[in-house]
């Protein structure tokens, strides 16, 4: 966490007096890579398990930090997402002639698209 510190200084005309005002924000630093913003929302989420274990994941590592940055008006905004890890499997399906097989269109061997007993 980082702590910015302000000092303001209030001058009042009639009365011919200034005062100074200081407060302090504690705030953790704005993540500038997707790295950063991933393992500043993994320390914001392991804070939220400590205060409320019942939020804890049971399989962690099938979870991935999904970060999603916008900027409006000069408004930088992060928003992270902790989604579930699908597997992908990078081969093409053939049926027993070697063709390849679209599993989107539903047509091919019956060994892949037939109907259970």
């Amino acid at each position: 966490m980082d702590i910015f510190k302000y000092e303001i200084e209030a001058e009042n005309a009639q009365k011919e007096e200034v005062h100074t005002l200081s407060y302090e924000l504690s705030a953790p630093a704005f993540p500038e890579t997707e790295k950063e913003a991933q393992t500043l929302a993994q320390e914001m989420f392991d804070k939220l398990v400590e205060a409320k274990p019942e939020q804890e994941l049971s399989r962690e590592e099938i979870y991935d930090w999904r970060i999603v940055r916008k900027e409006k008006k000069g408004y930088h905004t992060i928003t992270a997402y902790l989604e579930s890890t699908h597997f992908t499997i990078d081969l093409d399906f053939r049926d027993t002639a070697g063709d390849v097989i679209d599993p989107a269109s539903k047509a091919g061997d019956d060994d892949y698209y037939g109907v259970s007993d």
